[in-house]
């Protein structure tokens, strides 16, 4: 993680990591990376289960709800 990146709970059981100044092809090796480490790890024999989606902000006068709603679609 780097310093200006952020992990947010932006509900129940929902995050969201914005990654500033990242291409979507970079931002989507990190989510394959972090489905990675996650699908090998498990709690008291209990294996988690994880749902992702991806998106990029490329321009200012784009509506960042927008591009959440995107990613979750």
């Amino acid at each position: 993680m780097r310093a200006d990146d952020v992990v947010a709970r932006v509900g129940g059981d929902e995050f969201v990591v914005l990654l500033p100044r990242t291409t979507l092809e970079d931002a989507a090796k990190v989510m394959v990376r972090i489905k990675n480490m996650l699908s090998t790890g498990q709690v008291n024999a209990i294996m988690g289960s994880l749902s992702m989606g991806v998106d990029a902000k490329l321009h200012s006068d784009q509506d960042i709800m927008e591009i959440m709603k995107d990613a979750e679609d």
